[in-house]
């Protein structure tokens, strides 16, 4: 499967849209995220990311961020949380 494409917002006003999209993908494999084109990130935006690795982990399936844009790279240092995606 293709990596799911990140929006280019990834804040508080657009997780809930974001989180029924990702909720309608398949749940029993890995996941893959392309955080190419996020230009806008806050906490909660970086909270779900957190939320939906763990969910993954919990089931057994593999979570990756890929490309991660230059301000969702910022947004999770500024958060100290830079390692935590790429495990």
């Amino acid at each position: 499967m293709a990596p799911f494409e990140l929006p280019r917002a990834l804040t508080i006003q657009h997780v809930e849209d974001l989180m029924k999209q990702l909720d309608a993908l398949p749940a029993e494999q890995d996941l893959a995220l392309d955080g190419q084109a996020v230009e806008l990130v806050d906490a909660l935006g970086v909270q779900l990311l957190l939320a939906l690795r763990k969910r993954q982990q919990q089931g057994g399936h593999g979570f990756t961020l890929q490309q991660p844009s230059e301000a969702l790279r910022e947004a999770l240092n500024d958060l100290g949380l830079a390692d935590a995606l790429q495990h």
